[in-house]
């Protein structure tokens, strides 16, 4: 199976002619209108889009051969995807939830001093999981929670896979020891 990225959560058939309501999960509202089709996540069969509207901050969305509100029903609270090969680049100092496993993790000066296990969406703020070196922290390695805020975070460079912080920051949270 192809690998495919979420772009939009389906979500209750609008109107009586075929449109449903999307939630995009995108950074780009616009690239609805770029696409012919997506995929439902779990799935290779493509639904063709026939006409696409944006409606606020939601899409609505007329697929081929659903002409009514029942014919929607099975899609319902569905995501739905496109290939990985279409995804959007992310917007500069951004990067996707999938991508930032593995990034480097530095300080100011660009010393290495861990990696990035993985970028979380708490309800407040997004926050990278990371694991510290001993050598940083001068006993054992430390898994820490930083916020993506701007007191914590210098740079998010995607082009390097490198998370720059604050050493500061670092250091406050080490004292605080939040997940040991």
């Amino acid at each position: 199976m192809n690998e495919f990225v979420v772009i939009g959560k389906l979500r209750a058939p609008f109107g009586l002619k075929g449109f449903i309501k999307c939630t995009p999960l995108t950074h780009d509202m616009e690239r609805i209108f770029l696409l012919k089709n997506v995929f439902l996540k779990g799935s290779e069969q493509a639904l063709n889009i026939e006409e696409a509207l944006i409606q606020n901050d939601a899409w609505l969305l007329k697929f081929k051969d659903f002409d009514d509100p029942e014919s929607l029903i099975d899609l319902t609270n569905q995501e739905i995807c496109v290939p990985s090969s279409e995804r959007l680049e992310a917007p500069d100092g951004m990067i996707y939830f999938s991508d930032a496993p593995g990034y480097q993790v530095c300080l100011e000066d660009m010393s290495v001093i861990g990696e990035v296990i993985e970028l979380i969406d708490y309800p407040s703020v997004n926050a990278f999981h990371i694991q510290v070196s001993a050598s940083f922290t001068g006993s054992k390695e430390k898994k820490l929670l930083v916020p993506w805020v701007a007191d914590a975070v210098l740079k998010v460079d995607s082009q390097h896979r490198m998370l720059i912080l604050y050493a500061h920051f670092l250091n406050g949270l080490m004292e605080k020891d939040p997940l040991e």
